[in-house]
């Protein structure tokens, strides 16, 4: 996990990247204060693998277009106070 903090600006923010075997980034703007960041990612690789990775129809490095991936991950952002 890579992070890097925005010191400067209107809000200070926290920009955490997690970076997966196939090449896949998510990167996630976050206050720093939020507890968790880590799991958040961690989880939303779970839910990628699971509703896209294993989709027969996706073919890597194109748009996600699956609304089981894009229901799970507001239920994830819901979940963790987003």
């Amino acid at each position: 996990m890579y992070q890097k903090d925005f010191n400067e600006g209107l809000a200070h923010l926290t920009a955490n990247e997690y970076l997966v075997f196939a090449g896949t980034k998510f990167l996630i703007i976050a206050d720093p204060t939020h507890a968790n960041i880590d799991l958040v990612l961690r989880r939303t690789y779970d839910v990628y693998s699971d509703y896209v990775m294993k989709n027969p129809f996706y073919t890597p490095e194109m748009p996600i277009r699956s609304e089981l991936f894009d229901v799970n991950i507001v239920k994830l952002i819901k979940q963790v106070g987003g």
